[in-house]
Order: C-alpha cells, then structure tokens, then sequence
C-alpha cells in the first residue's frame, strides 16, 4: 500500500463474508491504514458485524468509521478524503 498510497480506503463486506476472518482481515488492514495515515471506513449491512468492528477497533485508539450502507460508506469517505 505505501507504493500506491491511496488517499481513502472503503471496504465492502457483504453479509456472507462478515464472518471472523473477514473482519479479521478488516482489522489488520485498518491498522495497515491508520500507520500509513490513509483514511479507511468499511460498510456492511450486518448489524452483529459494525459491533464487532467498532469493539475491536477501540482497542487500537484509532478509529475506524462502520457504515450500515455503502453509498454512505464510499460518498462520507470521498468527502473526508477531500476535505
């Protein structure tokens, strides 16, 4: 990622996927941003899974931005990524 050095990351889980592993991977890939200063936000419709993101994100001390939708998720990302 340091190579290519997006200025926003937006991942989409849909909810098959939103199980342990995704998130897991989620997680890692969050900490991946938040030490390269890119801005990340993930969207996923399951409710269990934004709780279970937000949870262990507090952990980190840096905050990782859950959105129900993902028109949301990548418009909030775009704007914020601009700002």
């Amino acid at each position: 990622m340091s190579a290519h050095r997006p200025a926003a990351v937006v991942v989409v889980l849909d909810r098959p996927a939103s199980a342990g592993a995704a998130l897991s991977v989620v997680l890692r890939v969050h900490g991946l941003c938040s030490g390269l200063g890119i801005l990340m936000s993930v969207a996923t419709g399951s409710a269990p899974a934004r709780r279970a993101l937000h949870a262990a994100a507090d952990r980190t001390g840096v905050r990782l931005v859950v959105h129900a939708r993902r028109h949301t998720a990548v418009t909030g990302t775009a704007f914020a990524a601009a700002a």
